[in-house]
């Protein structure tokens, strides 16, 4: 008898990590009320009022297990300007292509330090923010915990790519939009799957920033370096997929003929390539 209950338990406990697998890593807000509603919110992080927006799919389902995106801002930007578009499309051209109402959008503020907003992430206060809200969230919302990303422009960028280097099991992709090493990057040698991209005529962050960080996770992903650095055709963009990359790791390089501007557009084309680039990289994942 006693053989047969321990049989049964392992057979229960692997049933369970198999939904598991499935159904991906439940936070703990799945199946409770909602404690967190779209709009402006406000946490507490080593003893400073930090602000954030959330925005929720309008059919939002507490079973329901959510991908979890952190939009991050560029220097003299604001959560506001994300939201309500403008310099970059309204949360960087994500939604519209969200067609099954599968993210949960969380858009920080950055703090006011040198005269302007910004991530400058002094003794990693800008990762202590992005855990806080993280925790809240997750406690407050139906969240798949394996399916966290962050992304940005400028500043933006450089504060994903320092929360790559800091929480690389927890960001399961990033991308990194004209970035560069500007809010740290502590540790760093872990592998995370990450999208680049950088103008040639970038006088804001010079392109040598963006091919830094990316021949970074090259290395640190275990993909294949190129022989030479290939070029954009003029006017437009090169999407470049590393070969040989750790499985889950992907990385891609694009390099674009343009400068620093959160949604360059080919020569021709009427809307950008970055809105449809960032969202089919972070889709990949499930």
């Amino acid at each position: 008898m006693q053989a047969k209950m321990n049989c049964l338990a392992i057979a229960v406990i692997l049933l369970l990590s198999a939904v598991d697998c499935v159904l991906g890593l439940a936070s703990p807000g799945c199946g409770k009320a909602a404690t967190l509603a779209s709009g402006n919110h406000t946490i507490t992080v080593n003893g400073k009022p930090r602000a954030f927006v959330v925005r929720l799919p309008e059919d939002y389902n507490l079973s329901k297990q959510y991908r979890l995106i952190f939009e991050f801002h560029w220097a003299h930007g604001s959560a506001g300007q994300i939201v309500n578009g403008g310099y970059a499309p309204s949360y960087y051209g994500l939604p519209p292509l969200d067609k099954n109402n599968s993210v949960i959008y969380i858009v920080p503020e950055g703090l006011d330090e040198g005269g302007y907003q910004g991530w400058a992430n002094k003794n990693g206060q800008d990762v202590d923010f992005t855990d806080a809200m993280l925790n809240t969230v997750q406690n407050g919302l139906c969240i798949d915990k394996n399916l966290v990303f962050s992304m940005g422009h400028s500043y933006g960028a450089g504060m994903s790519y320092a929360l790559a280097c800091a929480r690389p099991n927890v960001f399961r992709a990033v991308a990194i939009n004209s970035g560069a090493l500007i809010s740290g990057c502590s540790s760093g040698t872990s592998p995370v799957a990450m999208y680049i991209q950088h103008g040639l005529g970038d006088t804001t962050l010079p392109i040598s920033a963006g091919r830094a960080i990316r021949d970074q996770f090259v290395k640190n992903n275990g993909c294949a370096p190129l022989p030479t650095e290939l070029q954009p055709p003029k006017g437009g963009h090169l999407d470049i997929v590393y070969q040989g990359c750790a499985a889950n790791y992907p990385l891609i390089w694009v390099p674009y003929d343009g400068g620093h501007v959160p949604a360059p557009k080919d020569a021709g084309a009427s809307i950008s390539f970055t809105p449809g680039n960032n969202w089919d990289f972070f889709l990949q994942f499930s």
